[in-house]
């Protein structure tokens, strides 16, 4: 799959370097200043490009049945201007991707798909299709995607779109209707923060952020864009599913913690295979760590008095916690808080601690 990023010239005069996934989707990786995007993220006003995020178009009087059959969540619980967050996963109950899922109304829906195996995900979609009135679009050519995010971003997201985006609520957006089509303000994001993913006509889309970074020009935070790199420690640091960090262990949802997204008492495409799994138990869960320093890697042994007992999913240096901070997958009878392991061949201490790491600015900024 192809994507061409919306806001490339910005992240290239911001000297970003470019990565390719496992979709062949390209994004911006990292600046030079990793700490700039971060302190941008955490005490200001951060921006970044979410081209390599899928968008498809659902419509038809059958919309909400097709959804709520592919998708783990009860999307007939979703409300009119609300978004849902959910997975998709195969007939094997392993996660596809994350998605959202935003209700435009009871004929319309936009289905976003944030990281996973594109292609097995298109081919699950489209196999399920038979039985549905619907139609089901990959409109990416047509729609655009970025985030505004940080404690003080509600600012600049206000300036453009109005003081109505004040009382969005989370997994809710605001459509505002343009000239060249309507744009949604979602009040979303992975970051921790304030968060806001703006879905516009794409033929717009950089008008659109030139106006909301200009108004962020005009207060005296720290600004920055940022890349999926730090979006990757981002997720860390708050516990945001992250496919990628987890693909290579596990993509079972009951391990991953992504239970609440999965509802049991409905009927959908893998439901026999989502049984299964609660029927024999789920035998390794996610649990977070410290260390006193990183020479680890995904998927280095976690043992206990010289068991094996689990395995690294991530570990990242991070600057608000001063040391280095990562998730584990491990036996369930290990996961427990406070409890000290050790990692990795040259064996390093690890302790055990709840998630999410960090406590957010956002939570004690006023939205104004």
């Amino acid at each position: 799959m192809n994507n061409t990023l919306l806001l490339k010239e910005k992240f290239v005069e911001e000297q970003f370097e470019f990565s390719i996934d496992a979709n062949r989707m390209e994004s911006p990786a990292v600046s030079r200043s990793l700490e700039k995007e971060y302190q941008a993220v955490r005490e200001g006003i951060a921006a970044a490009d979410l081209s390599d995020v899928l968008i498809y178009e659902i419509i038809g009087d059958e919309a909400a049945d097709y959804l709520d059959f592919v998708l783990t969540g009860s999307v007939f619980r979703l409300r009119e201007e609300h978004l849902l967050h959910t997975l998709c996963v195969d007939d094997a109950g392993e996660i596809l991707s994350d998605v959202y899922v935003l209700n435009i109304d009871s004929e319309k829906y936009y289905l976003l798909a944030d990281g996973g195996d594109y292609e097995a995900l298109d081919g699950f979609l489209r196999k399920n299709i038979e039985g549905f009135d619907i139609t089901l679009k990959d409109v990416r050519d047509e729609y655009a995607l970025f985030s505004i995010d940080g404690p003080h971003c509600t600012f600049c997201v206000k300036e453009v779109f109005g003081p109505e985006v004040l009382g969005l609520r989370y997994m809710a957006f605001l459509p505002v209707e343009e000239n060249s089509g309507d744009v949604y303000v979602c009040r979303a994001g992975k970051t921790g923060e304030y968060g806001y993913w703006i879905m516009s006509p794409r033929k717009n889309g950089v008008s659109i952020f030139e106006k909301i970074w200009s108004a962020a020009g005009q207060t005296d935070y720290p600004m920055a864009l940022y890349g999926r790199r730090l979006d990757k420690l981002l997720r860390l640091e708050n516990n945001f599913f992250n496919y990628e960090t987890v693909k290579n262990l596990t993509r079972n949802p009951f391990e991953i913690g992504m239970f609440w997204a999965v509802d049991l008492d409905k009927d959908m495409a893998a439901k026999d295979a989502v049984d299964k799994i609660i029927e024999s138990t789920v035998g390794r869960k996610v649990i977070g760590f410290r260390a006193d320093r990183g020479a680890l890697s995904q998927g280095d042994s976690i043992y206990y008095k010289g068991t094996q007992i689990g395995q690294v999913i991530d570990i990242q240096p991070s600057p608000s916690q001063d040391g280095w901070i990562g998730q584990g997958l491990l036996d369930a009878d290990y996961v427990y808080t406070g409890l000290s392991y050790e990692a990795g061949e040259d064996p390093v201490e690890i302790i055990t601690v709840n998630m999410p790491f960090i406590l957010n600015k956002s939570l004690s900024v006023k939205v104004s």
